[in-house]
C-alpha cells in the first residue's frame, strides 16, 4: 500500500501536473509540496482537501482509506459523457478514434 505522499505524486504524475503548478493551485511553496510527497511533513486538513480537488481525486484514496483513486469529473466531462450516451453518431465516432469496433464497446457494456 502506498504512503500518503506517493498517493499525491502517483495522481499528480498521472495527471502530467508539475510539483510547481499542484504547488500554486493549493496554495503552498514546491517545498512543501516536496516534503508532504515525501512523507517528510503532513499537510493540514484543509490542505489534503485542496489537493484532492485540484487532482481531482477523493481525500479517501489520498490517505489510504480507498485502495483505488475515485476521479471526479468536471461539468464539461460530465456534458461529454451526457452526451456521448445520448448520442450512438458520437459512440461510433469515439470507438473510431479508439479503434474499436462499436459492436465489441457494445459487448463490453455491463
Amino acid at each position: 500500500m502506498y504512503s500518503f505522499g506517493k498517493r499525491i505524486r502517483q495522481v499528480r504524475t498521472q495527471a502530467q501536473i508539475s510539483q510547481v503548478n499542484l504547488a500554486k493551485k493549493i496554495g503552498v511553496a514546491k517545498s512543501s509540496l516536496s516534503l508532504y510527497e515525501s512523507d517528510k511533513r503532513e499537510p493540514s486538513i484543509q490542505t489534503i482537501q485542496k489537493i484532492a480537488r485540484a487532482l481531482q481525486t477523493s481525500t479517501d484514496y489520498l490517505l489510504g482509506l480507498e485502495e483505488e483513486p475515485s476521479f471526479f469529473l468536471s461539468e464539461f466531462e460530465k456534458q461529454l459523457v451526457t452526451a456521448f450516451r445520448q448520442t450512438p453518431d458520437m459512440q461510433k465516432a469515439v470507438c473510431v478514434l479508439l479503434g474499436i469496433s462499436p459492436e465489441d464497446w457494445f459487448l463490453s457494456l455491463p
